[in-house]
């Protein structure tokens, strides 16, 4: 019997579907409760649930008895395209095979291979709201298609994918943080196609991400400061130099510089407004006098278009990585990286005596802690005087 109440808030989740009553319980449920997903009944189609994600996503799910055996069917997300009514049409059908003795599931679990899961189901289902998609997709065409889009899914079992993960770590030398994506992945096409009843358990569902310790702390000392800018002054590539300025003067990062319109920056009130940042807000930087220079050259007379523009104006600066390279060797720094530019700046202002909470903002992250655990180290030297200083005092 379905419960009436959530367990922590008086709403019911029990009710007549309608556009409103869906939206009053989602918003309910996104306010009060602590789960992940709650499964709402309609009172008017026996059998019809409405699954709530802390996404804002509704499926919809019929849950037919076949052989007085219990079945759990997806029909399809809420949306303009399947209403409440095309719902219920679904679930009656689905409870009238199943009161034939037809598995209303059968057409869609008979010989589906992973790339089919992932051509037809996964990737049209997805690519509109997530933001990773486009790395999804080089994941996939890099080695998920060659190692499992021939199997069907019934043949690909946990140890398959243990086995190609120790490959990528292993053979390939990928970084623990690089594996454990291609997991995530793994999970969530897995675990969608579970929940649309394409497949019965998700094989990847167990299986433990790797231990990360791979944290860098690589920074510009005093002296590859100096001479990182002055290999920058003399970078042939003068869109490219200035990018990588404004990211060590402004601990941006380097997609939210390249996705940058002329717009986006104010130079009379010295702010950069960021319309979408990792954790999928706006945000905006405040710019130093020096950036607000830099910016003034790098957009001269223009009123639109990308802060840097590639040969295709029309589209943003690809990323720069050549340009990077001559920089680097140019000053004789090694071992560094584009992101760690803001890394630099991270360290620069925690040693300069910036709280560590100003630095979290600063560098936008979500958390205080996150902060933290990068970049705490850096304040020994200032413990260490602290602790001399009273030991002069003893």
């Amino acid at each position: 019997m379905p419960p009436d109440k959530t367990s922590n808030h008086n709403f019911s989740t029990k009710f007549c579907f309608t556009k409103a009553s869906l939206n009053t319980a989602l918003a309910s449920f996104l306010a009060y409760s602590d789960k992940d997903q709650l499964d709402c009944y309609d009172t008017k189609c026996v059998g019809l649930i409405a699954v709530l994600y802390r996404s804002g996503r509704i499926n919809f799910r019929a849950r037919p008895v076949l052989h007085k055996q219990r079945l759990s069917l997806a029909l399809g997300d809420y949306s303009a395209h399947f209403t409440v009514e095309q719902a219920r049409l679904a679930c009656t059908s689905a409870r009238l095979q199943a009161a034939q003795g037809i598995d209303p599931r059968a057409p869609s679990r008979v010989g589906i291979t992973f790339s089919q899961l992932w051509s037809h189901h996964y990737y049209p289902a997805v690519k509109a709201r997530k933001r990773s998609i486009k790395d999804d997709v080089q994941k996939f065409e890099r080695w998920l298609s060659s190692e499992f889009g021939h199997l069907p899914l019934a043949a690909i079992r946990s140890s398959n994918i243990v086995a190609f993960l120790d490959m990528l770590s292993e053979r390939e030398h990928l970084s623990p943080a690089t594996v454990n994506r291609y997991l995530a992945l793994l999970k969530a096409i897995f675990r969608y196609a579970v929940e649309n009843d394409l497949h019965t358990k998700s094989p990847a569902k167990h299986i433990r991400p790797l231990a990360e310790a791979n944290i860098r702390t690589r920074v510009l000392d005093t002296a590859e400061r100096a001479a990182f800018k002055e290999a920058c002054d003399h970078e042939s590539n003068r869109a490219a130099a200035s990018l990588f300025m404004l990211l060590f003067l402004t601990a941006a990062r380097l997609g939210e510089a390249l996705a940058a319109k002329v717009h986006d920056v104010d130079l009379a009130s010295c702010t950069w407004h960021l319309p979408m940042t990792k954790s999928g807000k706006s945000a905006h930087i405040c710019l130093s006098s020096t950036a607000v220079e830099l910016l003034r050259v790098v957009i001269g007379k223009r009123k639109a278009g990308y802060l840097f523009p590639g040969k295709d104006p029309a589209k943003p600066m690809t990323r720069p990585a050549k340009a990077f390279e001559r920089i680097c060797a140019s000053a004789g720094i090694e071992g560094f990286t584009i992101h760690d530019l803001r890394r630099t700046w991270a360290s620069i202002a925690v040693n300069a005596g910036v709280p560590l909470f100003t630095v979290s903002k600063a560098l936008r992250h979500s958390s205080p802690n996150v902060t933290a655990a990068r970049y705490a180290h850096l304040q020994d030297q200032a413990l260490i005087d602290a602790n001399n200083l009273v030991g002069e005092l003893v």
